[in-house]
């Protein structure tokens, strides 16, 4: 990289500038020419993000090598040889909360909304075969012979209305397109099989339509249906719900055996916008929606965080006569620990996003939970490197912090959900 060119005068303040001035004595600005090249702006905008040089890797070896040596020695002035905890932690949470953006999206999308299929079976319903709640749905489908061609797998359509038209025109196919389906299961073109295909197309078809309002529910994985009569009464729900008032809506809430709280009133609320995501076939936009509110969401819960942990860093060790430490050196620690966190969490990320397919199943998550794990034992090391207490001292407080952090986490999460699906 050339050498800046030097100049004579000052822009900024016109003082007169000697030929090695690096910086004007009157103002303090960089003396160097503004008009650059497009590939020295590139190369000084990326240098000033991440400071690639030494102290980029200085940090990296730090983190992977000795935890709490970075921090420890920042906090004895020894701070040349790292990156500034700040940029540090602005670097690694972009890269951090993009990966958790796309591994959202790809939690959610687990194939192309073109090709999301299920098997017939699923659509099928119990009382339609004539069973019961209690029956089991293979073994309905098995007495009535249908078993093999419940296996046929067609596209997913969640609203009700689509639903009954797509298996009207699947009713009505001729032999040749009754045929291509029994063969996307290799099974065989008879009159027998076109029988039962056409027998389980026309029962799906003839169901009643069930009127629901799909409600978010934060202690049911799969959240809950609120079913109505006819479309007109669920229509009226959807446009009245949204003005309702807490009593209302737990009222609501709880005819329906549902739990009655802050998350479930909030997502009752928001329930004609939610219903139209659970009926959406487009997912990857449901996808990208969710995913920037919950990440909007999410950054800002996490930069409340670092002051939070400081805090308590500051609450335990206060009464500490030796290394005693200001609020902001725990300050320091927080933001290192979270960088640490957060990068660790990004190679995981990195790994369950662009590299799962190749993995076992479930092992993203996995993966993710044992990465939390490492961040925890990491913290406690460090904990012990800077504060330099004894083991037992250092396990006691470490515990106090995590349960703490963990319950706060956890609201703060429960608060984040609440603030992204506000704002649908």
């Amino acid at each position: 990289m050339a050498a800046h060119h030097k100049l004579a005068v000052c822009p900024n303040c016109d003082t007169p500038l000697g030929p090695t001035a690096n910086f004007c004595p009157n103002c303090g600005q960089e003396n160097h020419e503004v008009k650059l090249p497009l590939q020295h702006i590139g190369y000084e905008f990326i240098e000033s993000i991440t400071h690639f040089d030494n102290k980029l890797w200085n940090s990296l070896k730090a983190i992977f090598t000795r935890p709490g040596q970075m921090t420890a020695e920042f906090l004895e002035g020894k701070r040349a040889r790292f990156v500034p905890p700040a940029r540090l932690y602005v670097f690694v949470s972009v890269i951090f909360f993009f990966l958790v953006g796309k591994y959202a999206s790809h939690r959610i999308i687990e194939v192309d909304p073109g090709e999301r299929q299920h098997a017939l079976r699923d659509d099928v319903e119990r009382s339609s075969l004539g069973g019961s709640d209690d029956d089991r749905k293979d073994s309905l489908l098995l007495r009535n012979q249908l078993n093999e061609v419940a296996a046929i797998e067609v596209d997913i359509i969640n609203h009700p209305a689509e639903r009954r038209l797509f298996y009207q025109e699947l009713a009505a196919l001729p032999d040749r397109g009754i045929d291509s389906l029994l063969q996307t299961k290799q099974l065989a073109t008879t009159t027998d099989n076109r029988a039962r295909l056409r027998q389980l197309i026309t029962t799906i078809r003839n169901q009643p339509i069930d009127y629901n309002v799909f409600v978010a529910q934060s202690d049911r994985k799969n959240g809950s249906m609120i079913p109505f009569p006819n479309e007109r009464s669920r229509q009226h729900f959807l446009d009245e719900v949204h003005r309702m008032s807490n009593d209302q809506l737990d009222s609501t809430l709880q005819a329906h055996k549902l739990t009655a709280n802050y998350i479930n009133r909030l997502a009752l609320r928001k329930a004609e916008r939610i219903t139209e995501f659970q009926q959406a076939t487009n997912t990857n936009a449901i996808a990208d929606e969710f995913g920037h509110l919950f990440i909007k969401s999410l950054s800002g819960v996490m930069f409340v965080l670092m002051p939070f942990v400081a805090f308590l860093l500051w609450l335990f060790y206060v009464r500490r006569k030796q290394y005693r430490r200001y609020y902001y050196e725990h300050l320091i620690f927080s933001i290192h620990a979270h960088t640490v966190l957060f990068l660790l969490l990004s190679v995981a990320l990195l790994v369950a996003v662009y590299l799962g397919h190749y993995l076992p199943e479930g092992m993203g998550d996995r993966l993710l939970k044992i990465t939390v794990g490492i961040g925890a034992i990491y913290f406690l090391l460090s904990l012990k490197r800077v504060y330099r207490q004894s083991w037992p001292r250092t396990l006691g407080k470490f515990a106090l912090i995590f349960i703490i952090y963990g319950l706060t986490i956890t609201l703060f999460m429960a608060l984040a959900i609440g603030l992204s699906i506000n704002s649908l």
